[in-house]
């Protein structure tokens, strides 16, 4: 790839390229408090939100959602470059976050990565509004998303490096001939965690 080929020859990028960065996490919230983490019912709850329809995101938009931080000067990645659907505003509240060493986190970092994980866990999410990002696709094709109830129990989280979401994100992954994926609503370098092994510890200073 290359993205992949650029990076490597630029060592103060590289993170963008890298893992889940498990003791440096930082995710924005809305009237939560410390110990706050993703449990089962909210995932279901989620997933159930999307397959209701309307939706235009594919992630589970309750989950707890952290990105690597401080960094080059920034509070977060988030903060430095968030995905454009989201603005923060004063009711934001920025915590540390402590992630479970033993943690299980699915990595995407190229588009093949996010293939992978509707292949493993597809559900068929007709009700997902893609505005004109699948025009290109093949007439009738269907849209998978991660059924991510059954992505939980295998899976404590799911990061998205900031390559992964260059590489990936708001364009058509095609399964086969008649199945595509969508990457969006999903900011650079975030991981959605999906379980308990990621908590608030303390506001961010």
């Amino acid at each position: 790839m290359k993205i992949g080929q650029d990076l490597s020859a630029r060592t103060n990028l590289q993170w963008w390229a890298a893992s889940v960065d498990r003791t440096n996490q930082r995710g924005y919230l809305r009237g939560k408090d410390a110990g706050f983490h993703t449990s089962t019912a909210l995932i279901d709850k989620s997933f159930a939100a999307l397959k209701s329809g309307g939706a235009w995101w594919v992630c589970p938009g309750d989950a707890l959602t952290t990105s690597r931080g401080p960094i080059q000067g920034s509070p977060s990645v988030i903060s430095a470059a968030p995905d454009d659907h989201w603005l923060k505003d004063d009711k934001h509240t920025l915590w540390s976050v402590r992630v479970d060493p033993e943690a299980t986190v699915y990595e995407v970092h190229q588009r093949s990565d996010w293939v992978r994980l509707l292949q493993q866990y597809p559900y068929e999410a007709s009700n997902i509004v893609t505005f004109d990002w699948a025009e290109d696709v093949p007439v009738g094709s269907r849209l998978l998303i991660p059924d991510w109830s059954e992505v939980a129990r295998d899976w404590d989280g799911v990061h998205v490096s900031v390559a992964g979401y260059l590489n990936a994100a708001y364009t058509p992954l095609m399964l086969d001939t008649a199945r595509y994926g969508l990457l969006t609503g999903w900011h650079p370098d975030a991981t959605v965690w999906l379980t308990e092994k990621a908590r608030t510890l303390l506001p961010a200073s």
